[in-house]
């Protein structure tokens, strides 16, 4: 898939320059269409194995309980959708909203 700078709302490096860091700075990208940038999330399981990673920008509140679920259930079976977190445990989906849903699965 190729983007180019007119689906670009905004785009810029986080954080600051580092000569020495192991891998580069990551990018935080802005679209002007809800529906390029949702092609281009849905498609990123196309990028493993890769150096390459797309994940969506969470609140430190979901980014912490992402983590916290990824470190519960493994990070093979978790993902983010919209701004949620989902995993599956046996060909079962569940939507992870706070501490309370993950303590709950077993």
């Amino acid at each position: 898939m190729e983007v180019n700078g007119s689906q670009l709302e905004y785009c810029s490096r986080l954080g600051p320059y580092n000569k020495e860091a192991k891998y580069p700075r990551p990018i935080l990208a802005t679209f002007i269409d809800a529906q390029q940038r949702n092609l281009i999330f849905n498609n990123k399981k196309k990028l493993k194995g890769s150096k390459i990673a797309i994940t969506e920008e969470l609140t430190k509140t979901r980014y912490d309980l992402l983590i916290s679920t990824k470190d519960k259930i493994g990070k093979e079976n978790v993902w983010t959708s919209g701004g949620n977190i989902y995993t599956s445990i046996i060909r079962k989906k569940f939507r992870i909203r706070n501490i309370e849903d993950l303590n709950q699965i077993n």
